[in-house]
């Protein structure tokens, strides 16, 4: 299937992840929600929570076992779209902390400022299912599919080649958004503060700082914000 893109353009990674590739206890699984699947979804994206989708949009989802992990709804989409518009501005070197689907580290290869996309993933189910999917997509746009290189690694323990610094940081290794997650953002903002040169993130870590101060006000911490 000839690869396609959200109006946002990011990919529409079910036309580059095939339904069912599986490799170990990771799978990819595509779906296609009904009008009333999608009616649902928007009461929880009313009620403050995540998850719309859109009535007859196909997704892609990639599992870990019986949890899912990643998908390309438009929330995650948004989730990215800040560090996709960084990338295409600064360019250069970009170091990704994991790599779910591929969608972004895909999305920042395709961008033409950027020279090299370097992920850290430490799952090597992850590594083998998707790599090759999205080394495909970028020969069949005629980019050298070498521009991304995944390396098997902890980000909490990965250290850079000596001397080696990046121009735009993305870090999304958390499968949902957790205040008790906090500590490993300041951890990997301590780790990789020198090693940035142009712009560093971290997803969800704007959300979940504002809601550690509502929190804080009430006199609660440590709660699953969805």
């Amino acid at each position: 299937m000839p690869l396609e893109f959200y109006p946002d353009g990011f990919p529409r990674m079910h036309t580059v992840l095939p339904d069912g590739a599986e490799q170990g206890r990771v799978r990819i699984v595509h779906e296609t929600p009904t009008e009333e699947e999608a009616r649902l979804t928007m009461l929880r994206v009313m009620i403050g929570k995540r998850g719309g989708v859109q009535a007859g949009q196909t997704i892609c989802q990639v599992w870990s076992g019986k949890r899912l992990w990643m998908s390309d709804t438009r929330d995650e989409r948004s989730d990215h779209w800040r560090a996709r518009l960084m990338a295409r501005s600064y360019g250069g070197h970009v170091l990704i902390g994991g790599l779910g689907l591929g969608m972004f580290a895909l999305a920042c290869a395709l961008e033409e400022k950027v020279e090299r996309v370097t992920v850290i993933e430490i799952n090597p189910d992850v590594i083998a299912l998707v790599l090759p999917y999205l080394r495909a997509a970028l020969e069949e746009k005629g980019i050298d599919p070498d521009k991304i290189e995944v390396i098997e690694a902890d980000l909490m323990e990965w250290k850079p080649p000596k001397g080696e610094r990046y121009d735009v940081i993305w870090f999304d290794i958390w499968p949902d958004l957790c205040l008790d997650h906090l500590p490993e953002y300041q951890k990997l903002n301590r780790r990789y503060g020198r090693r940035t040169k142009g712009w560093r993130g971290l997803w969800g870590e704007d959300i979940l700082k504002r809601h550690q101060r509502e929190e804080k006000k009430r006199g609660r911490y440590g709660y699953r914000w969805f």
